[in-house]
């Protein structure tokens, strides 16, 4: 009884969703876009944006978001 009024609760909430890293998730499309075949040219941009989510989750879960 208890799990369906949680549930009850959270589903009638809204969530705000912001893109995380949204500028280089950008940029490394359009790389992959630019060098298909060739996905190691854009490696640099890669760990750039995976470095940014990875900031990202830890901020959250730093400020309980």
């Amino acid at each position: 009884m208890i799990l369906i009024l949680i549930l009850k609760s959270l589903s009638s909430r809204r969530f705000e969703v912001s893109p995380v890293c949204a500028d280089l998730q950008g940029q490394i499309l359009k790389c992959y876009q630019e060098h298909s075949g060739k996905t190691l040219l854009c490696s640099t941009i890669a760990s750039r944006y995976l470095q940014c989510v990875n900031q990202a989750k830890q901020n959250k879960l730093r400020t309980g978001g």
